[in-house]
């Protein structure tokens, strides 16, 4: 296999990505959470022809010879990450939907391209948009996303799409704010993520892997859900939700430093989960599991480990588990990794030897001899080394095993991490603990808190007022709507005067600017509404009032 280690770009590969710009003032030629739905153009006899804005050919092989001379500890590559300036207001084509919304639409063409994923550096909708992606046969769609999916960054990235183009469709309330939607790379991939997918194809990593779904694996089918490929702009690798002393649910996600250190930002990264075969022998798997962004934790270099948090809730239909941990250095008696080889479904490997503590590249490691039993390969980088007890022990580094070579991978020890940033996370309570073991997902009951809100003691109709909102989301990150109201008592209800209704992701204080509504002069509380997420039972705490307010003409 190809040795994995840390990412430079050439310098003439560079050089190729600056001719292939794509910007909007140019005419050029012609499953992830959301909310599902169809595209309103589906249902139209009738629309306007949408523009296509078409990057020119890319020359692949610089990017394959790259490919080819990658040092130890590389995530694996699969498309060339393109500069575009694409947004509503500069491309494309607007129209009046029957209701009177709006309905924005372009396609992004790529020539050749396997498949086309997005990076947004603005991405804001307000209440009632909806974006959708699709291919041209529609074998693919994927949203609504919605502004369940806004983030605190203004950041998002969609999952990759089959084919070499791509329409973007939004939809927009008549009445209401302007949403923000701004592309600004579009990844080609010049390798097939979906060749598995296709009947009669070989799959994409080597004969010798083996699907976590065959008798091998038959120990693990709890800890495979906890592990997951990351799609990183045009780069992969694997990783593995974690549990902590807490059992709070974090989302606390475990991969290798070099993928977080060699690709984008975090804030663009797309999860997927339960990428798998159903049996022994299946070359295909769902993608339509996948949560999308995340928040940088902790970095241990010397360990190659990262840990993130995954900033959108993980539903509870993907039946997540979160792996548990032995960070106490023992040696352990065999090992497992679970992983996804060159981002193809999930295999597992076996060694029925204890792995040996060794240095490699800079790295403190744990050392696998042979593998007795499947191997890894690029894209496996960040998957979890598991103990007979089926705690993690280490994440994958590099080596360079494969189907013709058994030998050599390098794992990064936990031991060596837990004491570079990681045990803040996975031990926030302090208890010392070694060990850890894994639980099942969806345990912990969602609970949002309404903290406090404040505003200005007197305001006028029509003007804007500035609020003090602070709202709790404790052990998940949710998206949730949330209400300011005016009431004339300390009682906040559905029923009292609605100032503003608002989506949001993210929790913790922030200042919101509101248009005071036309109404009755008087007396009034500022309150707060905050909607109960699916499965909160306890909501007597989503209500809170605010200081007194006299509301004038």
């Amino acid at each position: 296999m190809i040795p994995r280690g840390e990412r430079t770009l050439f310098t003439s590969v560079v050089a190729a990505l600056a001719a292939v710009a794509l910007f909007c003032g140019e005419r050029m030629a012609s499953a992830q959470v959301s909310q599902g739905g169809t595209p309103p153009s589906f249902a139209l006899l009738k629309s306007e022809p949408v523009p296509t804005l078409e990057v020119p050919p890319l020359d692949t092989r610089p990017f394959l010879a790259e490919d080819e001379g990658a040092m130890p500890g590389t995530p694996a590559r699969f498309g060339v990450e393109i500069p575009v300036e694409v947004h509503p207001y500069r491309c494309g084509v607007w129209s009046t939907l029957p209701d009177g919304d709006r309905l924005w639409r372009v396609r992004l063409c790529s020539p050749k391209a396997y498949s086309i994923n997005l990076l947004f550096h603005g991405f804001w909708l307000p209440p009632g948009a909806e974006l959708f992606v699709y291919n041209d046969d529609r074998s693919m769609v994927l949203g609504a996303f919605t502004a369940r999916n806004n983030k605190r960054d203004g950041l998002f990235a969609i999952h990759p799409v089959k084919g070499d183009a791509i329409t973007l469709e939004y939809r927009e309330p008549a009445a209401g704010a302007h949403g923000v939607l701004f592309v600004s790379r579009l990844v080609h991939a010049y390798r097939d993520l979906f060749a598995t997918e296709k009947e009669g194809e070989k799959s994409g990593s080597g004969s010798c892997n083996i699907n976590v779904n065959c008798p091998l694996g038959d120990n693990y089918q709890d800890v495979k859900r906890s592990v997951a490929r990351i799609v990183m702009g045009g780069g992969m690798c694997s990783g593995v939700l974690i549990n902590n002393t807490a059992l709070d649910e974090q989302q606390f996600f475990l991969t290798a430093y070099h993928c977080y250190a060699g690709s984008v930002s975090p804030s663009f990264w797309v999860f997927l989960f339960n990428y798998e075969a159903s049996d022994c022998s299946g070359t295909t798997g769902p993608t339509t599991n996948t949560v999308q962004g995340a928040t940088h934790k902790a970095s241990a270099p010397s360990a190659d480990a990262c840990l993130v948090r995954i900033n959108e809730k993980i539903p509870s239909s993907y039946q997540v588990f979160y792996s548990g941990w032995d960070w106490s250095g023992s040696e352990p008696t065999s090992t497992v990794g679970i992983h996804h080889p060159q981002g193809d479904i999930k295999k597992i490997c076996y060694d029925a030897d204890p792995p040996t503590a060794e240095a490699f590249g800079g790295v403190n490691c744990w050392h696998i001899g042979m593998w007795d039993q499947g191997v890894t390969e690029p894209g496996s980088s960040g998957s979890p080394l598991l103990d007979p007890n089926k705690r993690i022990v280490g994440q994958l580094y590099g080596g360079y095993s494969s189907c013709t070579f058994l030998y050599d991978d390098y794992y990064g020890r936990l031991a060596e991490s837990w004491g570079q940033g990681l045990s803040a996370h996975l031990d926030p309570l302090g208890t010392g603990a070694t060990v850890l073991d894994g639980v099942e997902g969806g345990q912990v009951l969602p609970d949002l808190v309404g903290i406090s809100i404040s505003g200005p003691t007197k305001v006028k109709m029509k003007d804007t007022a500035k609020l003090m909102v602070d709202i709790g989301l404790l052990s998940y990150f949710y998206s949730y709507t949330f209400e300011i109201r005016l009431s004339k008592d300390e009682e906040i209800t559905s029923d009292d005067k609605l100032v503003i209704s608002l989506a949001s992701s993210v929790d913790g204080p922030r200042w919101i600017n509101v248009t005071v509504p036309k109404m009755k002069k008087g007396k009034y509380y500022w309150g707060l509404i905050v909607s109960p997420v699916s499965g909160e039972t306890a909501t007597e705490n989503n209500t809170i009032v605010g200081n007194k307010v006299k509301v004038k003409k």
